[in-house]
């Protein structure tokens, strides 16, 4: 029970010094490092994130479920077979990913995206794993590692003028503790994994987890896309300067979904799932969702509204004041898609995946028709007014599907 109550605040604690970590960051290239070098960052963080589903087909929400069931000494055969999909998924759809990023990144750019994109999602299968294996707390630290602690070094080391103050540096220390962190998850949990027992898998078996994951992995896609496709198209349209920007107030606000999955959500959704039959406690767990999302979210956004002002004057770059009503478009986008997702964890809980990728498809043809009408009406930063639109679409769409499933 005691476990129970501090797990959350543990994983917050790890959350929150990853994301302070990441803040600094932010705001240490903002001041140090030229606009153009910050937008091109903040591209490539997007283009990483959004390439981790199409190279891993969310196949994990398969091979884990069958890892569960099997017994430990089985598992390298499910492990065997799912990294055989991974090396085809880096030699088929990696390039593609490239090939398409080098029309709006240069090509200086490029080699660091693939590195990022790999170790980013090998890090990431490998974390499923160690917690699969009940070994959470080194996943969360390993997360830390690659995530946050980076981060800390590489601001210190250039704020002490060790190293030089350039994008390059950043990169190559995401990808170092990136690769450290990979290299110590490898290390421990094969530790007392047998390959040479490993259970023969057919390749019916990966095409039986193919259909089972690629309708939710269509879904993701889309509901990715938005906010993937706002910052390229916003390169397009205003330049990689006002991306910069853009990236920034983004960075900032989605410390509201990061706070909220890690605290709440993944402590309450495998709960909705497992009484999705009993209406009563299901409700309450839904209320209790609600309350604690609303009070995340009063107290981060509060907190965002009273900081940003005294940072961007440390900052002290015009573009970052020319914009700065942006922010506010996009703090209140992002509102909407946390709360967005209380009906879209009710309709997971109920098995109601159709509405869910109906509701993300309709709210990928919003984004797209509500900002090329602001883009008609010449109004700057149009795609920031497309996201708000789109999320507060989103918001109600599923809580319309997710009423009914409460009742």
């Amino acid at each position: 029970m005691v476990k129970e109550k501090i797990a959350p605040l543990i994983n917050l604690s790890i959350r929150g010094f990853t994301l302070l970590g990441k803040f600094i960051l932010l705001f240490f290239m903002a001041k140090f490092l030229t606009l153009a070098e910050v937008g091109v960052y903040g591209l490539l963080v997007v283009l990483v994130s959004y390439s981790l589903y199409a190279v891993g087909f969310d196949f994990y929400t398969y091979s884990t479920r069958e890892i569960i069931s099997l017994k430990k000494d089985e598992w390298c055969g499910v492990i065997k077979k799912q990294g055989q999909l991974i090396l085809g998924a880096y030699i088929i759809v990696l390039p593609i990913i490239i090939i398409c990023s080098s029309f709006f990144i240069s090509s200086e750019w490029l080699i660091f995206l693939a590195i990022l994109i790999v170790l980013e999602h090998l890090n990431q299968e490998m974390m499923r794993l160690l917690i699969v294996d009940n070994k959470a707390v080194l996943a969360d630290n390993l997360l830390f590692i690659r995530s946050g602690l980076w981060c800390y070094i590489v601001i210190l080391l250039m704020f002490s003028q060790t190293i030089d103050a350039n994008l390059e540096n950043v990169l190559l220390f995401w990808i170092i503790f990136n690769s450290i962190a990979l290299i110590i998850g490898i290390f421990y949990f094969f530790q007392d994994i047998q390959f040479k027992s490993a259970k023969k898998l057919n390749n019916q078996w990966l095409a039986n987890g193919l259909k089972i994951c690629l309708p939710l992995l269509f879904s993701t896609l889309i509901v990715r896309a938005i906010t993937t496709v706002d910052r390229i198209w916003l390169e397009k349209l205003e330049g990689v300067e006002v991306v910069a920007v853009y990236a920034l107030f983004v960075g900032l606000t989605n410390s509201l979904i990061s706070f909220l999955e890690t605290g709440v959500f993944s402590f309450i959704y495998p709960k909705l799932i497992r009484e999705k039959n009993n209406p009563q406690v299901f409700n309450g767990l839904v209320k209790k969702m609600h309350i604690q999302a609303i009070a995340v979210i009063v107290v981060i956004s509060g907190a965002l509204v009273v900081f940003l002002p005294f940072l961007l004057k440390w900052v002290n770059k015009e573009a970052y004041f020319e914009y700065y009503n942006i922010f506010y478009l996009i703090l209140i986008a992002n509102i909407f898609y946390c709360l967005s997702m209380i009906p879209h964890y009710i309709l997971y809980a109920k098995n109601q995946d159709r509405k869910i990728v109906i509701s993300h498809v309709s709210s990928l043809i919003v984004f797209v028709t509500s900002t090329l009408m602001i883009v008609y009406n010449q109004i700057p930063v149009a795609v920031a007014y497309g996201l708000v639109c789109t999320f507060v679409f989103m918001f109600f769409i599923k809580s319309f599907f997710s009423l009914k499933e409460i009742r």
